[in-house]
């Protein structure tokens, strides 16, 4: 893969996440023009090349990282259940216990795992990674 693929895999996603139906917190993992890891690893191949030829900068990352990190958050199976559960979180117990079992709505919020994962390679990309503990 290179650059201009992976820009493309990144657009196609983000126009996924922006596409989204208003109202709705998630939607189907299958319904992704590529599979998680192929977006993943598009990631990790764009941000290397910007790196590379100078354009990397905290905007980008800021934005890449939020995107990154909303793959596992935003993208789940079986959407139809937490959607309506959302819906209904102020009007019914069953619908709070549900996502409240799930993290509550917060839990589809990008991951600070991700962007945490996200960030280090950056780091790796500049030869600032460290291993710890």
């Amino acid at each position: 893969m290179n650059k201009y693929q992976a820009e493309k895999i990144i657009n196609d996603y983000g126009g996924m996440i922006a596409d989204t139906p208003e109202g709705d917190l998630v939607r189907d993992v299958f319904s992704l023009p590529y599979s998680p890891g192929r977006i993943r690893y598009a990631f990790f191949v764009y941000t290397e090349a910007l790196i590379k030829e100078g354009l990397f900068n905290d905007e980008i990352e800021n934005n890449l990282s939020m995107t990154y990190a909303s793959l596992e958050t935003r993208f789940v199976e079986n959407p139809d259940k937490v959607n309506k559960a959302k819906r209904l979180y102020t009007k019914s117990e069953k619908a709070r216990e549900y996502l409240d079992s799930r993290g509550g709505l917060t839990a589809f919020m990008p991951s600070v795992e991700k962007m945490t994962e996200y960030h280090n390679f950056v780091a790796d990309c500049y030869g600032n990674w460290q291993k710890t503990g």
